[in-house]
């Protein structure tokens, strides 16, 4: 059986696919293949764009964000062709077309897309009455049992499995070599949803302006005769050969030895096809024998990025940075977050590490000084009783 088309609809599966080098040449040449992308076009003004008009009006598709809040999503740029057609449109017309004895009402459900949430509401546990709740202002919390300690089994309790794990070294599918061979995982990056990356900014890690990165732990780096901030060349061993990713920057970086960590997709290129789970068969992502050697071309970063990752991502926050803010605060008052970078000439990664350092975090300790709090959507830092004190004693020094 031959397939004679490749529809892809609301991302970008090209990006997504593991094991570049082999699968996107065939996508690129594959004479059927045609790509829907909706999503950050949308955006651009480029895609389907606000108010997806259909016979019943302007409609909104259902969406849930990172709070479990369930709401309409209509857009907000006007359409860049009136020839375009919404996701579901596609969708519906494809179904409608090689499936024409079906009894659905393919045509019928994009007219109106609360047709299609009746549907849902009929079949998906948790949202009946979806219309009536989906319409609401702000939508409706999707309740999810495990939040409120309860487990729908038969226990009544959460069940567990346990699993024993093998290393990389037992790996059957894993050439021999006498290199030093490493897991790696690939991970996404804070201004990230899936391939889409929306900023250059991973305040999770600390790294600003670049992705073609390599996190690896100190000791690692320093037992394999690397330095922080080498480029290296980055190779995968499978039973059907290598793949290298070049030129990668290495980063020093809270991780247990012997693992190393990556940004999706730059790295998808190091996944091999033939290499998935036991059962579920998703691409073994998390778990990639590589090894490292050092860049064939310059083997370091160059002086200007070193310089701006220096100051992007810092060891630690210099003196002069916390008595400028706490000098700021003590004049001005609460400011927020972004004026306070603006004034400081800080990234927002830089500042965050500067707040973790002089806050009053129950995770991750702190000096105490300062409070960041929301407000109105935004936040704030303010100073606390210890930084009034701090920020006196340092007015009666300069008097």
């Amino acid at each position: 059986l031959a397939l004679a088309t490749f529809r892809g609809i609301q991302g970008n599966d090209v990006i997504a696919l593991f094991d570049t080098f082999h699968t996107r040449p065939n996508i690129d040449d594959y004479p059927g293949a045609f790509m829907a992308e909706n999503t950050r076009e949308q955006a651009l003004g480029v895609g389907a764009g606000k108010g997806k008009i259909q016979k019943a009006g302007p409609q909104g598709v259902t969406v849930e964000d990172t709070f479990s809040m369930v709401h309409i999503s209509q857009g907000m740029n006007e359409p860049a062709s009136p020839s375009l057609l919404s996701e579901c449109a596609i969708v519906a017309r494809l179904a409608r077309a090689t499936l024409p004895l079906s009894p659905t009402p393919w045509l019928q459900l994009i007219e109106d897309y609360d047709h299609i949430r009746d549907c849902i509401a009929r079949v998906v546990p948790g949202f009946e009455h979806f219309n009536a709740r989906v319409h609401k202002p702000r939508g409706f919390h999707l309740d999810l049992p495990p939040r409120s300690r309860v487990w729908p089994t038969a226990s009544g309790k959460a069940n567990f499995l346990a699993q024993a794990l093998s290393t990389i070294a037992d790996d059957h599918f894993v050439p021999q070599t006498s290199e030093k061979l490493f897991t790696l995982m690939t991970i996404r990056s804070h201004d990230q949803y899936n391939t889409t990356i929306y900023g250059y900014e991973d305040r999770y890690r600390g790294v600003s302006g670049l992705r073609n990165v390599c996190f690896m732990h100190p000791e690692d780096i320093r037992d394999g005769g690397f330095q922080a901030d080498d480029l290296v060349d980055i190779t995968s061993h499978w039973t059907d050969g290598e793949r290298v990713a070049r030129d990668f920057l290495l980063v020093a970086f809270d991780i247990p030895k012997g693992m190393l960590a990556g940004y999706y997709p730059e790295l998808n290129i190091l996944v091999p096809l033939s290499s998935y789970a036991d059962r579920a068969r998703t691409p073994t992502s998390k778990s990639i024998p590589v090894t490292l050697a050092r860049a064939k071309g310059n083997n370091t970063m160059s002086p200007d990025r070193k310089a701006e990752n220096d100051r992007n991502t810092p060891d630690a926050a210099p003196e002069d940075l916390i008595i400028a803010l706490l000098r700021m605060l003590c004049t001005e008052g609460p400011v927020s977050v972004a004026r306070a970078c603006k004034a400081l000439g800080l990234p927002r990664s830089q500042m965050e590490r500067l707040l973790l350092l002089l806050g009053c975090s129950e995770q991750w300790g702190g000096l105490h000084y300062v409070r960041p709090e929301g407000q109105r959507g935004r936040t704030v830092i303010t100073l606390t009783s210890e930084g009034r004190a701090l920020c006196a004693q340092m007015q009666a020094a300069t008097e």
